[in-house]
């Protein structure tokens, strides 16, 4: 018994290692900005084949995932880039009262604004994770990540406020923002990687589909 716990124990510390590994790599990789769309990529990539326990050399995999997944990693960040800059643009318009519109328009458009930023958050949480599963246009996989995220609200909100909590200690604690960023690329995106393997399955993932999420 005694041996089987050391072993459960050192499999288990093998594991925060590589996920702390992972988060270390997509943050470095994540520093030009434009590459960061194929770094989170990566990291999803490594983090379901944890899921699935079809991990290993995760270094390796990680690297191989990144250039595999370059391109259009890049254009959908590109895109996210795009879209974040417009929900940004249109809060500083409304929020800032920098427009000079009727208190009417003004709610208006803070609600437009609003849900524009949800979109694009629910969008973002599951866009590179289905890039790093599926092979399909770019359009196809924003539209499906999309879709995914309203089907799994509850997760998908869990993940909003997990990830909303590290944007927000980045802001307050900026001295530790690397922390807070690779925290939040090891940590949480591991377990949003576990949330979305169900998911996955559903949708054609047949790894995904024949998966035992009860084996760790």
């Amino acid at each position: 018994m005694a041996k089987i716990g050391e072993g459960a124990i050192s499999s288990g510390l093998g594991r925060f290692f590589d996920i702390i590994i992972i988060g270390i790599l997509t943050f470095v990789c994540s520093l030009p900005v434009i590459t960061m769309g194929a770094a989170i990529t990566a990291a999803y990539d490594v983090y379901i084949r944890m899921a699935l326990d079809k991990d290993s050399h995760v270094v390796s995999t990680y690297f191989r995932a990144f250039g595999k997944n370059f391109l259009k990693a890049t254009v959908i960040h590109l895109i996210v880039l795009v879209a974040a800059a417009f929900v940004g643009a249109s809060a500083y318009l409304f929020f800032f009262g920098v427009l000079e519109v009727s208190s009417g328009m003004r709610t208006v458009g803070l609600v437009l604004t609003i849900v524009m930023a949800l979109v694009v958050a629910m969008t973002f949480l599951y866009v590179y994770a289905l890039q790093a599963r599926f092979e399909n246009s770019v359009v196809r996989t924003i539209i499906n990540a999309f879709f995914i995220a309203l089907a799994q609200f509850p997760k998908t909100f869990a993940m909003l406020l997990a990830n909303g909590v590290c944007a927000a200690l980045c802001v307050l604690l900026y001295g530790l923002a690397p922390l807070w960023l690779i925290i939040d690329f090891s940590i949480i995106y591991y377990f949003s990687a576990k949330g979305m393997v169900k998911a996955f399955g559903l949708y054609g993932d047949k790894e995904a589909a024949g998966e035992d999420l009860h084996k760790e």
